[in-house]
């Protein structure tokens, strides 16, 4: 039986509806279809699967109450509508017209037409130079549609055509190409698409319409993560080095933001589509996980925690994150690195809420955003390129200014990914009492080696490393110099970091005789399905409080 039962499930859900009372999601995870009426702060979210097992071909359109069943056959598309109502799905309408025939074109999405005020299947010629289809799914009509690049994604109240492909968007008006440009497109209004342009030092936002491209601007200091639109609200989560995490929003035609009124933990925004505003999901040690709607907020699967404490610093000029348990300063100080490098980590149940077992362990938590983190500045992201052992000393000096004035019995450390090597190099300046490294890079030089022939993976690496072919030393140490106890936790089916080479460190340290321990957890890099992700976060949990004093 589907279930959302854990905040790892929950990570996969993404919000499709509100009926009255009732917020409706799918899970990327189990591809099912799941209802929460759970409402309020500080309660505990409950979520029902729908079963969807008679639908041959569901689509949805984010914002619409309503599942569509599209079976399209011979010269046929026959649309079972199903209402998403508090009670489940509706009993279904059913109407069918004439379309393409199979045999020339396939039916490939469904989009909104707000020139029509209605939506429209989108039919891919099978042969190249064939014409794309749109099927008003409503009054059944069926005219052409001349697509510049890729496939259409929605049509303007204007009628300008807005498509995507592998290279990026573009827009043409009665078939006429107006623009393009790189990146996606993340959410539909009447009148504009947002389109999000991503690279390693973060993302861009831009308002396309059929006139103008027009990019969004976050107010200085602050870097946009997240952000989708309506046709009257644009909503952002943003970050800054000092002041932590924010929401924002604007009105499309006002071109400034205006914060909202509470701090925000780690939020993820959600297009609705033209007429409803975006759901929000915010996920901290602190407030636990929520929806935020237009109807108020939905409890989501982990609860408020009064008893925690999460502060925002900047030590030593890094921006940090700063939390105690129940017993603040009376047990163990856990140093945190995230991966990438071009990533950061702030307030967020991190590892399906693993980190608040560790807080009820005794452990406080420390988060550290290491130079060559993203979001914080391009400034800030490049000052450790070449530059590593700087940024393993300045995060060394933001652990000691902390440990002045919050002094705890020991300092471990948890490294994932990059951060794990990061963290190796750490735990010497601090004489740490452990290291804890999951799904490891331990020998970047065979990394960077290994994943070389990627003409796109190279670039990066070598605006950021002296690249073994060229230096086989790179200035880089060769093997970590921490003589303390070390607990590898190893997925065995890494797709990122080969399992081979993880296992070649270990031995290698255990044959110089540091303590050093291997314990292998099934699953990819980043757990894939929810049975791995438990099993990975208990090992995790145990390598941290085994033969732990307190």
């Amino acid at each position: 039986m589907a279930s959302v039962e854990t905040v790892f499930e929950e990570d996969h859900l993404v919000p499709l509806a509100l009926a009255n009372d009732t917020l409706f999601a799918f899970s990327r995870l189990d591809g099912n279809l799941y209802k929460t009426s759970v409402r309020g702060r500080g309660k505990v979210g409950e979520y029902q699967a729908l079963p969807m097992s008679d639908l041959l071909a569901p689509f949805c359109i984010p914002g619409r109450p309503f599942i569509y069943d599209l079976i399209h056959g011979d010269n046929m598309l026959t649309v079972r509508e199903f209402a998403l109502l508090e009670s489940g799905l509706g009993a279904p309408s059913v109407r069918s017209f004439e379309a393409p025939a199979d045999s020339t074109h396939r039916l490939i999405s469904l989009v909104p037409d707000a020139a029509e005020a209605t939506l429209c299947a989108v039919f891919e010629p099978l042969f190249a130079g064939g014409t794309w289809f749109l099927l008003n799914i409503h009054a059944g009509n069926v005219r052409p549609c001349e697509v510049v690049s890729g496939g259409p994604k929605c049509i303007l109240a204007d009628g300008t055509l807005v498509a995507e492909s592998d290279t990026g968007w573009s827009t043409a008006l009665h078939g006429i190409p107006v623009r393009n440009g790189p990146g996606s497109v993340i959410s539909v209004t009447s009148d504009f698409a947002v389109v999000r342009r991503s690279d390693k030092t973060g993302s861009l936002f831009s308002l396309v319409s059929a006139t103008d491209v027009q990019n969004i601007a976050a107010p200085a200091g602050w870097n946009i993560i997240s952000l989708a639109a309506s046709d009257t609200r644009i909503t952002a989560y943003a970050i800054h080095s000092a002041l932590g995490q924010r929401l924002l929003h604007m009105a499309p035609e006002d071109g400034f933001f205006t914060f909202d009124g509470t701090e925000a933990a780690t939020s993820q925004v959600f297009a609705m589509g033209a007429d409803v505003d975006p759901v929000i999901r915010s996920t901290g040690l602190v407030q636990g996980s929520s929806w935020r709607t237009s109807r108020g907020v939905f409890a989501g699967i982990a609860s408020e925690r009064v008893d925690l404490r999460a502060v925002h610093l900047t030590l030593a000029g890094l921006p940090c994150v700063y939390v105690q348990g129940r017993q603040p300063g009376a047990g163990e100080l856990l140093v945190c690195l995230h991966g990438g490098p071009d990533s950061h980590e702030l307030d967020d149940l991190r590892f399906g809420g693993t980190y608040r077992k560790l807080l009820d362990a005794g452990f406080d938590l420390l988060m550290v955003n290491y130079p060559g983190s993203a979001g914080f500045g391009v400034a800030f992201q490049e000052q450790a390129w070449h530059n590593w052992d700087g940024a393993v000393q300045s995060s060394a000096d933001a652990v000691a200014g902390l440990l002045k004035s919050s002094p705890t019995s020991a300092v471990s450390i948890l490294g994932v990914s990059f951060g794990a090597w990061i963290g190796l190099q750490l735990a010497a300046h601090l004489q740490a009492r452990r290291v804890v490294a999951l799904s490891p890079i331990i020998d970047l030089h065979q990394h960077l080696l290994l994943h070389g022939d990627d003409p796109e993976f190279r670039t990066w690496a070598e605006a950021r490393f002296a690249f073994p072919a060229l230096a086989p030393h790179g200035g880089e140490p060769d093997a970590p110099t921490f003589a303390g106890p070390v607990i590898v936790i190893a997925p065995d089916s890494d797709e990122v970091v080969l399992p081979a080479s993880t296992q070649k460190s270990v031995l290698t340290a255990q044959k110089s005789g540091r303590a050093w321990t291997s314990v292998t957890v099934p699953g990819n890099h980043y757990p894939q399905v929810s049975a791995d992700a438990e099993r990975r976060w208990a090992a995790l949990v145990a390598a941290l409080t085994r033969s732990r004093t307190p």
